[in-house]
């Protein structure tokens, strides 16, 4: 009998991990479990599958619950109803968040007359404050139990839950990115009259940042002395949230993508990633599409700009350039677009989010990305590798600028060899009509004997030489000016000297 109670519990626990509030980055990045186990009491989650096959739905809530062992806890309250009609069957769960992590400390079911309640020491430590990617959390603890029908038993519990990182997930609630986990647990229970059991838990479940499960699959069984073996097994995916308001019948697309609910790994196939842009005044624009397919109106509230809002580390540098409509109507799409004019070279980050009134604190979210880049930068230097400021009013011997003494209208000269180099991402390219041109009050005494080449690849370099050549005696000076595409240096000048003799 109580083989057939431990499955419903296993059920009713999983179908509630389901509302559980269990992020990330393609590089291992921590992932604040506060943000995919939302533990507020407002919360209310709808889900829809099968049990054992048979489709059945499942109503979650969040309560403030009872301390226990002196630490406060918060109730999650799971509903399981068979489509067909037939006895619902309630787990309430009990979970005390602290500094150490999340843990599940109590677990009561009821079924029709029956009651079991399991207390599992100090918690079982299901996660801490934050994971990483193929993170693995390993648990043991002793637990105690009881039934409305007179059974007592200890026994222990272990486990390891397996953080794998995320993935797109589409359900009738939304399309999420989700924290795919996976969950594995054994349990051995000795009764006060000599029953045994032992049994196991597999189950791996889906959460979405600032909204929970939205999808679970789960397995167990269990083999007791009096009752030999059971196995129950369901599925279960999210339906609809309060969580999500009005924006559960939203479905959002960039480029004919969709992009996921709390999407926080912008990708090119999507639009939400921006690629590389010219820092020197370059910009590039996304749009994106909102569509209505719930059966009601999706009015959108105020955001940062316009009914849009950016924010985020470098939030500054997207900027809407298109609306969305205000008021959407069922089976409608409205666009909205965005620019990216980047500030610096390097990611530029931001989140963009909308919401109607009934969503306002779960904002529809996704991640936006760019990279700044420089498409053709411009260096200069000489001697011996010596850099050239753009501009620079004093020839210096050190860097060739000054490039020293000659008979005046003689045959001897002197020459000074500089060096173009690229640290721009694209081809830096001299238009200048000569390309390396020769000014000012002596321009006739310095003369280029060897010119730069007409395009350097990134990472590249040219060379030019100077002779001079004076035709009078005394200090001669005369200005270098090289036009390139750089935008911030689109004319670098230097003066140049040498000494008449």
């Amino acid at each position: 009998m109580f083989a057939r109670t431990l499955a419903r519990t296993a059920r009713t626990r999983d179908s509630q991990l389901i509302c559980e509030p269990l992020e990330a980055r393609a590089l291992l990045a921590a992932h604040v479990m506060a943000d995919y186990f939302p533990l507020d009491t407002s919360t209310i989650w709808n889900y829809s599958g099968t049990v054992n096959g048979a489709p059945a739905s499942a109503v979650a809530a969040l309560s403030a619950g009872t301390t226990i062992s002196g630490v406060p806890t918060t109730r999650l309250t799971t509903v399981f109803t068979p489509d067909a009609g037939g006895a619902a069957t309630t787990d309430v769960r009990s979970y005390a968040s602290t500094v150490t992590g999340l843990r599940l400390v109590r677990d009561s079911v009821f079924d029709g007359s029956r009651t079991t309640n399991l207390t599992f020491g100090n918690g079982i430590a299901f996660l801490t404050p934050s994971v990483d990617d193929g993170a693995v959390i390993h648990f043991a603890r002793s637990l105690t139990g009881s039934t409305s029908l007179g059974r007592t038993w200890t026994g222990s519990v272990t486990g390891d839950m397996r953080i794998i990182g995320l993935e797109t997930i589409d359900t009738i609630g939304g399309s999420y990115q989700a924290l795919k986990i996976t969950y594995t647990q054994s349990i051995t229970q000795t009764g006060s009259t000599g029953w045994t059991a032992t049994g196991t838990i597999a189950e791996t479940r889906w959460m979405v940042r600032g909204v929970g499960t939205v999808r679970v699959d789960y397995a167990s069984s269990l083999t007791a002395s009096d009752e030999g073996a059971s196995s129950f097994r369901f599925n279960m995916a999210l339906e609809s949230s309060n969580r999500l308001g009005d924006l559960s019948g939203v479905h959002l697309t960039g480029k004919g993508v969709v992009v996921a609910y709390g999407d926080t790994s912008p990708g090119a196939a999507d639009g939400t990633n921006f690629a590389g842009v010219d820092v020197n005044g370059g910009t590039k624009t996304r749009i994106f599409k909102i569509q209505n397919t719930s059966a009601l109106p999706i009015t959108l509230t105020a955001g940062s700009q316009g009914f849009i809002t950016i924010s985020g580390l470098n939030a500054g540098e997207f900027t809407v350039i298109r609306q969305p409509a205000q008021t959407i109507q069922p089976g409608q799409t409205s666009l909205f677009s965005i620019r990216l004019d980047p500030a610096a070279q390097g990611f530029r980050y931001a989140t963009v989010s909308f919401a109607t009134a009934s969503s306002a604190s779960h904002p529809l979210s996704f991640d936006i990305r760019g990279t700044g880049i420089f498409i053709g930068a411009i260096n200069v230097s000489g001697g011996a590798g010596v850099a050239i400021a753009n501009g620079a009013s004093t020839a210096r011997t050190q860097d060739g600028t000054r490039v020293g003494s000659a008979i005046s209208s003689g045959t001897a000269s002197v020459s000074s060899t500089f060096v173009i180099s690229n640290s721009g991402v694209g081809a830096l390219v001299l238009s200048g009509m000569p390309r390396i041109f020769i000014s000012g009050l002596d321009a006739q005494d310095f003369v280029v004997t060897a010119s730069a080449a007409g395009s350097v690849t990134p990472g590249g370099a040219t060379t030019f030489t100077v002779t001079f050549n004076p035709s009078g005696i005394g200090n001669r000076r005369a200005t270098v000016s090289i036009v390139s595409n750089d935008r911030f240096n689109s004319v670098f000048t230097f003066v140049i000297a040498g000494t008449g003799m």
